[in-house]
């Protein structure tokens, strides 16, 4: 019995010890594998290939319109208002870079994609970089101007042809707007020395600000169109308060400031009205790009959204007057503004609602040869009328015509009569 008992616990101890080495095999064979696998992807993390950017935290970002994944079906109101295709024969905006000072633009957008160019990221992570935009203000922004025509969507930007330089500066989160005017000043320095020939400013300030205005001498020293919104009227603000409020940088001098419109050519109800408003466009539930999804569109409302479709014109006209000036084309897009019924220079629209063809192929004296002439429009086919009959010819033609029947009819009875008249010496026929 003890002898049984003796090689029962010499086998389980041989068991044992055999189940702690194939354990301990087991434990180095995973260290090693693991070893390998962290090495690996620490080789691979420089490429990105295991590392992708942060995703942008939910309470990061506050978007400013409801966004659908639904394809627009119809022309969205605001196109067929203004309708820019009609100067697209012209141009397109090739060769114009638009910046757009904002919260960063979705370059992945299906309309989008291949026209953003990345500018500086004032604002870091979470939310960047400058051509990615959890916030969408930016990507509402950047369709307006230059959204490129894509099969099955009507929606398309004033000038599609353009490119996009997007400087990611400012955004919301929650009640809390990041971005102040010193990095707006920075950013606008940046979009001149990077060659923007617009620059689009989506966002206000109620300070004067000595560095900002600086920046925008800069930016209108370096021949370069600036076009601001005019400034929202936050809803329930007292009346008398909002008439005397002023947003920079809309208010500077040269600065293109922009008043939204609604459905009926009116001011849009949270639109700002001021002395200084240039022109206005629409900017009540406007269709738009939408932010964080390449098919992803979204309906927006303010001055924001009113100042891209200035910024498309100028770069319109940019792309084709080359030779006009940043102040020529402020003036050219201010002379050519549809007039509102009010008439012009309005504290609610200014001179009117901008029209890009009449403000790419208006002639304007005062530019003299610096204007690019508009080819003329080719001849349209008009079909050829019937001619009405004349019957006073044609009784005439028949006229003569029995004249000369009747006079060879006389020549012909006078040849056989007149012989034999002269051989009877003109007596009568005897019978």
């Amino acid at each position: 019995m003890s002898i049984e008992r003796s090689e029962a616990r010499s086998e389980l101890t041989v068991g044992r010890v055999s189940i702690e080495r194939s354990e301990a095999r087991a434990t180095a064979t995973t260290t090693r594998w693991g070893r390998i696998v962290i090495v690996g992807l620490l080789a691979l993390a420089p490429w990105g290939v295991v590392a992708p950017a942060p995703a942008a935290a939910a309470d990061n970002c506050v978007t400013t319109g409801e966004a659908t994944d639904a394809e627009p079906t119809a022309v969205p109101w605001s196109q067929q208002r203004i309708k820019p295709e009609l100067a697209w024969p012209l141009t397109m905006g090739e060769g114009i870079t638009v910046a757009v000072i904002d919260s960063g633009i979705d370059a992945k957008h299906q309309q989008l994609a291949g026209q953003v160019i990345a500018g500086t990221d004032f604002l870091g992570a979470p939310g960047g970089p400058s051509t990615a935009d959890c916030n969408g203000h930016g990507t509402e922004v950047a369709g307006i101007i230059a959204a490129k025509q894509v099969r099955g969507a009507p929606l398309h930007g004033v000038a599609p042809g353009a490119t996009l330089l997007s400087i990611r500066q400012n955004e919301r989160k929650g009640d809390e707007v990041r971005g102040g005017t010193d990095t707006l000043a920075t950013a606008l320095r940046e979009a001149v020395l990077r060659g923007a020939k617009v620059i689009n400013i989506s966002a206000t300030t109620d300070k004067d600000d000595p560095g900002l205005k600086a920046a925008v001498d800069f930016a209108l020293a370096s021949d370069v169109v600036v076009v601001a919104a005019a400034g929202n009227d936050e809803p329930g603000s007292r009346p008398d308060l909002a008439a005397k409020a002023v947003f920079w940088p809309a208010r500077y001098d040269g600065v293109l400031a922009v008043a939204a419109t609604d459905q009926a050519d009116k001011r849009a109800d949270l639109s700002h009205s001021a002395s200084y408003v240039d022109v206005a466009a629409p900017g009540r539930e406007v269709l738009t790009t939408g932010a964080n999804g390449p098919r992803r569109y979204t309906q927006v409302t303010g001055t924001s959204f009113a100042a891209p479709f200035v910024s498309g014109t100028a770069a319109l006209i940019r792309a084709y007057h080359k030779k006009l000036t940043a102040g020529q084309v402020v003036a050219r897009i201010i002379a050519t503004a549809d007039v509102p019924p009010q008439g012009r220079g309005t504290a609610d629209l200014g001179a009117g609602i901008v029209n890009p063809y009449a403000a790419l192929t208006a002639v304007i004296p005062a530019e003299g040869s610096a204007a690019k002439k508009v080819p003329s429009p080719p001849p349209v086919a008009v079909p050829a009328l019937p001619v009405p009959a004349d019957h006073s010819v044609r009784n005439r033609a028949l006229a003569i015509s029995a004249i000369a029947g009747g006079t060879a009819l006389l020549l012909v009875i006078a040849a056989a009569v007149v012989p034999r008249g002269r051989a009877r010496r003109w007596q009568p026929r005897r019978r």
